[in-house]
């Protein structure tokens, strides 16, 4: 009864332990999805703002190898349909590739919600029988946690370079607003914000990560040995 009962409350603190980690990894699946749609708008502005402004430079290459600045105070209404025009490209490939880079899903993001789904439904089975279903499902749960441990670092760390691509953005939006040298203020200001900030956050999220990664493993030891 002794065996039985000591078997069923390390059985109940995996759970618990399971239900920690599925808990941390459910809050990054969500933050890193936000995360990734910011990415791709970031990236889907600097498309638009490149090709604009490149197709705008070339367009004065070609102006000023035939004529010189005065065409563009000669034909004013010519000017403006063409540099509306190549706004309009611009944005149709900013468009694309937010599109594009919507399907480009990270297979280990994926993995992550694929693991986050099959250990709860792990977790939730209800045993028919201890002797056979519970080590069963327990020891399919416990790997699939096992792996989420050493998956979510790795999804985390890769977040670092976010904060570079925000502040090119503030810089972008900072310069054509205002002037240049107030631009490159602003963005990096932004940049090391983000930095700041995002090695703050990481940097509590991996503890919590390996608090619950040595939690777990004592967790599923004493389960092991009272099997």
């Amino acid at each position: 009864m002794t065996s039985s009962s000591a078997t069923s409350n390390d059985h109940e603190e995996i759970r618990m332990s399971m239900d920690s980690i599925i808990g941390i990894s459910e809050g990054w699946l969500d933050f890193l999805g936000r995360r990734q749609r910011q990415i791709r708008l970031a990236k889907s502005f600097l498309t638009t703002v490149l090709v604009w402004a490149g197709s705008a430079a070339v367009f004065l290459a070609i102006v000023l190898e035939q004529d010189s600045m005065a065409f563009f105070l000669a034909h004013p209404e010519t000017t403006l349909i063409i540099l509306c025009s190549l706004l309009l490209v611009g944005s149709i490939c900013g468009v694309a590739a937010y599109v594009l880079l919507g399907r480009r899903e990270n297979p280990q993001f994926r993995e992550l919600s694929e693991l986050i789904e099959r250990t709860k439904a792990n977790r939730s089975s209800k045993p028919e029988g201890e002797s056979t279903a519970t080590p069963g499902i327990t020891g399919s749960a416990m790997l699939e946690t096992e792996r989420m441990l050493e998956l979510l670092p790795q999804l985390v760390r890769k977040r670092n370079q976010d904060a570079l691509l925000f502040g090119i953005v503030a810089f972008v939006i900072s310069s054509v607003l205002a002037r240049p040298p107030i631009g490159i203020l602003i963005g990096t200001i932004v940049w090391l914000y983000f930095r700041y900030e995002t090695n703050r956050t990481y940097e509590g999220q991996i503890s919590k990560i390996e608090e619950q990664r040595m939690i777990f493993e004592r967790r599923k030891e004493e389960f092991l040995k009272n099997l």
